[in-house]
């Protein structure tokens, strides 16, 4: 009786507004790595730079964009002038509207020390984007290692699975196509069947 009337409930995204606002977004430029979230402590933004420093060594043209703000971001910008990333990183602070840069790009790049369920993966992976993150124990469901993308505790293994993914067209479109169908289970339409399909009385 209790399982008839108990449904577990994802957190959940409207994939459907999330891709209108990619569409209204005033700034659709692509990066082969994005991150999208606050630039704090907790999130370890300076990694970003360390990775893609090591990235440079074999791709030398290598795009990353950096979406979002916070008191970091001062040491994040000094950062990247002193590995000579100018020309490799875009910091575009906070925006209103991120998701025409996060629909266009190749590889959702998180360097979190801890997390809890970012709403920034699941809107990543809405777009089909195969996620790159610390191993974080918190991320395991929503992170499917080798399948929807990968988890690393180095910064060599991540840019290790950075390059797999950038360099071997196979690999990147068979775990694209597998984090298309796994978002699935976050969409909002199918939660609100979920919800009604509970036994009330």
């Amino acid at each position: 009786k209790i399982l008839n009337k108990s449904a577990i409930l994802n957190n959940i995204i409207d994939t459907n507004e999330l891709a209108k606002k990619a569409a209204q977004a005033e700034i659709k430029e692509g990066a082969d790595l994005v991150y999208l979230g606050r630039l704090t402590y907790q999130k370890d933004p300076e990694r970003l730079v360390k990775i893609l420093k090591i990235i440079k060594q074999q791709i030398p043209n290598i795009k990353l964009a950096i979406i979002g703000d916070g008191d970091l971001k001062e040491r994040v910008e000094q950062l990247v002038k002193e590995n000579n990333l100018e020309n490799n990183v875009t910091l575009y602070g906070f925006l209103n509207n991120g998701y025409g840069i996060l629909k266009n790009s190749k590889i959702f790049l998180l360097t979190s020390r801890f997390e809890g369920n970012p709403m920034c993966i699941l809107e990543a992976q809405s777009f089909g984007l195969p996620v790159v993150s610390t191993e974080i124990e918190e991320l395991k469901t929503l992170i499917k290692h080798d399948e929807t993308g990968f988890l690393y505790n180095t910064n060599e293994e991540a840019v290790n699975f950075i390059l797999k993914l950038l360099q071997d067209k196979k690999t990147y479109e068979t775990i694209k196509n597998k984090v298309t169908n796994f978002s699935e289970a976050y969409n909002l339409i199918d939660n609100y069947k979920n919800i009604l399909s509970v036994e009330y009385f």
